[in-house]
């Protein structure tokens, strides 16, 4: 190959590597640069529960509350119980568009229209989301008694077997609900966590009899319970003696 040829064939080489180069180099400047990740917001939503007769109506302590997203997905975000004054407050991270919470009351139906409500709500809104149950209400008021361990213990109520509500004992044992669901079955139970360095006995004679809340009517019951100390060694039963 002459050395004209031979420089014609380099100019060549070096036109299509100068084009490839500038081909690539214009394609990695066309790719976007990697984009931060966003944290979503997170804001906190408070859900307000109550039970609604129509004439008048009370906080719902004890009711579920699921928040779902409403993408069609129905995918939950958040879920808690509600407290005494029937709110609870749920940290929901996410855009501000629309949510819906349910609201449900896990016991007995007894005199509610239904054991469950929903409500719709926009996340970032800072009022609370208010959800009614339909139906009457009233509540229990007792004493608990015991051997030891009533001060500083706990009344438990149950609804159709499902613990609905916790009380801490005035001194001397006495309790009185938040608002309950009436219903004219006996689907109400009590039972005692007893103060901190004692429990329940194995054995408790005397059960916790069932009740009802019938609309209307004034309800108080009393209950004992068999505590020992924590810990205790159960005192045996004596076998009898034979008789000769």
């Amino acid at each position: 190959m002459s050395p004209s040829t031979r420089a014609r064939a380099d100019a060549a080489r070096l036109q299509i590597a100068g084009a490839i180069a500038a081909v690539t180099g214009l394609t990695l400047l066309a790719l976007p640069l990697p984009a931060n990740a966003v944290e979503p917001t997170t804001y906190p939503v408070t859900i307000d529960v109550s039970i609604d007769d129509g004439a008048s109506s009370a906080a719902l302590s004890g009711a579920n509350v699921i928040i779902r997203t409403t993408d069609g997905s129905d995918a939950v975000v958040a879920s808690g119980t509600t407290g005494s004054n029937g709110t609870v407050t749920l940290d929901v991270a996410g855009e501000p568009t629309s949510y819906i919470v349910d609201a449900v009351w896990p016991g007995a139906l007894g005199d509610l229209e239904a054991t469950s409500a929903r409500r719709e709500f926009l996340l970032g809104n800072p009022a609370p989301v208010s959800v009614p149950l339909r139906g009457t209400f009233g509540t229990v008021t007792g004493v608990i008694t015991a051997a030891m361990g009533v001060d500083g213990g706990v009344v438990v109520i149950s609804s159709g077997g499902v613990a609905v509500q916790r009380i801490p004992l005035a001194a001397g044992g006495g309790f009185t609900s938040g608002a309950l669901p009436t219903t004219s079955a006996e689907d109400y139970a009590v039972s005692l966590v007893p103060a901190a360095g004692f429990e329940l006995a194995a054995q408790q004679p005397s059960g916790s009899r069932p009740f009802s809340v019938p609309a209307g009517q004034f309800v108080s019951i009393g209950r004992h319970f068999d505590v020992v100390p924590q810990g205790a060694t159960p005192t045996p039963t004596p076998t009898p003696t034979p008789t000769p």
